[in-house]
């Protein structure tokens, strides 16, 4: 198809379209909250075949009703194994904006994009100079789209600024070595004005969290199309609450139900003298049918031998001596002793992601604006965790 024939078409069956302009964007304002771009895509160079012969329109639904603010299609065919039809059948399966990503690299490519129901395009600084980038973005913007503006590095970031930018996505994994790196998003500075996305390495809800305030939305693909339920997926990732790691685990009965109901952590006391305590043996064997889902937290205190979290996701070291056997602090806790007593609100006033514990209840969580609770005592009765009371507490922390 000629570029005369592609404007024609488009003018017969593109206009009609017209009163979505700027939907993609709307959709994905607000830092606030992060916004959530689920991607569908068949392969990938670093990951090869991710999901082969599915149903894109059945993808497409579970994103809608699972709580994506929008969807993103790779239509590259010989490396990511996508096409413009993928676009096409998505668009008729969801009311939700689509990003059409693909290396648009001629004019052509954006006519066909919208012909096939995209509300956006993504434009990579790396593969277009400065005219590229300024002249495509006025042709998408004049036929009623969005642009997303992919960069990498501070000058890719510069050049696409200047080129008037609206939404900048910056791409975590360097695409001449595909190493992934989540704090390329949080080392880049982007006016206040203009939507950020972070796409590339983000694989949870911790990820989304420690990006809270800095971006606009994330762009997520492998992580959803890969895990066992995509649905309970996409929820996880587009949740607007603070973490919640239930501590002091000691069965599978409460293991499993923390993993059923949506808690992010659950922590395994290894100190002897706690009445949380649990064999290691035994705390292992609880991990073993447990999914992705959750991560499990080892907690000493700093005189004891860690080598025996190795099959953990975390080690957790709780105790007023100084550590010294740790490389990398990833998280601070900080022990509130009684509980909360007024708003605390350590998102604005603590600008690293830290987790708050001691005391709390379901009563007292309203009051908290931070990265992740910790509760143990808060969830049990005579002792023993109750249930009802971890469900209260996760309820209440989601209001």
């Amino acid at each position: 198809m000629d570029i005369l024939s592609t404007i024609v078409a488009y003018k017969k069956i593109g206009l009609q379209n017209s009163s979505r302009r700027g939907c993609f964007r709307d959709a994905i304002s607000g830092k606030d909250r992060v916004s959530l771009i689920a991607e569908i895509k068949n392969a990938s160079p670093s990951e090869g075949v991710i999901c082969d012969d599915v149903d894109h329109c059945e993808i497409a639904s579970v994103y809608e009703y699972s709580g994506a603010s929008a969807i993103s299609v790779v239509t590259e065919e010989k490396f990511f194994g996508g096409s413009l039809d993928m676009l096409r059948e998505v668009r008729f399966a969801t009311k939700l904006p689509i990003l059409r990503k693909d290396f648009i690299i001629d004019q052509l490519q954006i006519y066909e994009s919208k012909i096939a129901g995209a509300d956006a395009i993504l434009l990579i600084a790396a593969i277009l100079d400065d005219e590229q980038l300024r002249c495509f973005r006025e042709i998408a913007e004049g036929l009623g789209m969005d642009v997303l503006c992919e960069v990498h590095d501070a000058c890719e970031l510069e050049r696409s600024l200047r080129s008037g930018a609206r939404i900048i996505g910056i791409n975590n994994r360097d695409l001449k070595t595909f190493s992934v790196d989540i704090e390329t998003t949080l080392s880049l500075r982007v006016p206040n004005d203009v939507v950020l996305v972070s796409e590339s390495g983000i694989r949870d809800a911790i990820d989304v969290r420690r990006l809270k305030g800095t971006v606009d939305a994330v762009l997520v693909g492998t992580a959803i199309l890969k895990a066992d339920k995509m649905a309970d997926k996409v929820r996880d990732l587009s949740r607007d609450r603070p973490l919640l790691k239930v501590c002091g685990v000691q069965d599978m009965e409460t293991a499993r139900f923390c993993e059923d109901i949506g808690v992010d952590f659950i922590g395994f006391n290894f100190y002897k003298e706690s009445p949380r305590y649990i064999p290691p043996a035994k705390a292992r064997e609880i991990i073993k049918h447990l999914g992705d889902g959750i991560k499990t937290v080892a907690v000493f205190v700093p005189e004891e031998d860690f080598s025996i979290a190795r099959d953990f996701d975390y080690i957790q070291i709780h105790g007023a001596k100084p550590v010294i056997r740790c490389g990398v602090l990833e998280f601070p806790l900080f022990d509130l002793q009684k509980g909360v007593s007024g708003k605390i609100d350590l998102d604005s006033d603590f600008p690293y992601p830290c987790f708050v514990a001691g005391g709390l209840t379901a009563n007292d969580v309203r009051y908290l604006n931070v990265f992740a609770v910790d509760v143990a005592r808060g969830v049990e009765t005579n002792g023993k965790k109750d249930l009802k009371k971890i469900a209260k507490f996760l309820k209440n922390l989601s209001l």
